[in-house]
């Protein structure tokens, strides 16, 4: 190749290159060796109502395996998106069917991948409607947004707009220190940082959600007996036998409030909590 025109010397080769052989050199003999050397060992239904993705097991591999993973999911979504909205089950015009639900969970990975991996979430948020998804970024704390990028950076300054971006925020127990940062994000009144601090933190499933710039609802996620073991999140600190986390408790007698609470129609017993929080009450 270096014979070829347009190589002045081996330097000059070797400089144009180096990204292209460092490539390959990671897909033969470094972190990403095997990756792509056999066909995936199962068969995924794209066409099934839900596809889950679980990239634990690159974790031992390092994040170039996982960036590598994660670019490619990325790109999957991305086809499906486009291949329903062109031509749904019925074989009909890309308008029909019904809107693609995509989760992001530990979202702070992907951002962590750079400018485009940034400019991908952003454009997927701000085209869900006319693409027909919902799209949910999971997060542990605001501070996910504020470390993507170095200070300045073209990505962070898109970042600090996706809180912005999401008409609906879910925000989970936290600790005074975040759910101050999140109160000057999102404006959030006394009464919404305590029921963050105080209510949401008593059990789980609890946790206040933002709806645009209505006052914020205490909810209360109720499992029954099958999700809860499913989506048991704790079983890895535990050695000993599961200790149920959700227990058959009045949960409407938070001492915390006396908010009117609205009938869900929970069993008896684990009744939820759907409440709207203004100043006055």
């Amino acid at each position: 190749m270096w014979a070829g025109p347009g190589s002045s010397t081996a330097t000059e080769f070797t400089t144009q290159t180096r990204a292209v052989t460092d490539a390959l050199s990671n897909l033969v003999t470094g972190p990403l060796a095997g990756l792509f050397d056999a066909e995936t060992n199962f068969d995924l239904d794209w066409d099934a109502p839900i596809q889950s993705m679980d990239l634990s097991r690159l974790d031992p591999l390092g994040d170039k395996a996982m960036n590598v993973a994660l670019t490619c999911l990325g790109m999957w979504s991305s086809m499906l998106t486009t291949l329903h909205n062109t031509v749904d089950n019925t074989g009909t015009g890309g308008a029909g069917g019904a809107p693609r639900i995509v989760v992001r969970d530990e979202v702070w990975r992907q951002m962590g991948l750079g400018l485009r991996a940034v400019q991908a979430i952003n454009a997927d948020l701000r085209l869900s409607r006319s693409d027909r998804t919902i799209q949910l970024l999971i997060m542990h704390q605001p501070s996910d947004l504020h470390a993507v990028g170095a200070a300045g950076s073209h990505e962070a300054a898109i970042a600090r707009d996706f809180l912005a971006l999401c008409s609906t925020k879910i925000l989970l127990g936290q600790s005074d220190a975040i759910t101050d940062d999140l109160a000057d994000q999102l404006g959030l009144s006394t009464t919404e940082q305590a029921a963050i601090t105080g209510w949401a933190m008593q059990a789980q499933g609890r946790a206040l959600w933002k709806l645009d710039n209505r006052p914020g609802m205490k909810i209360q996620t109720v499992l029954s007996a099958t999700e809860k073991t499913i989506f048991d999140t704790d079983a890895g600190m535990r050695t000993g036998p599961r200790v149920e986390a959700l227990t058959s408790t009045d949960t409407t007698g938070s001492p915390d409030d006396d908010l009117p609470r609205a009938d869900t129609g929970d069993p008896t017993g684990i009744a939820g909590v759907n409440d709207s929080l203004t100043e006055e009450s």
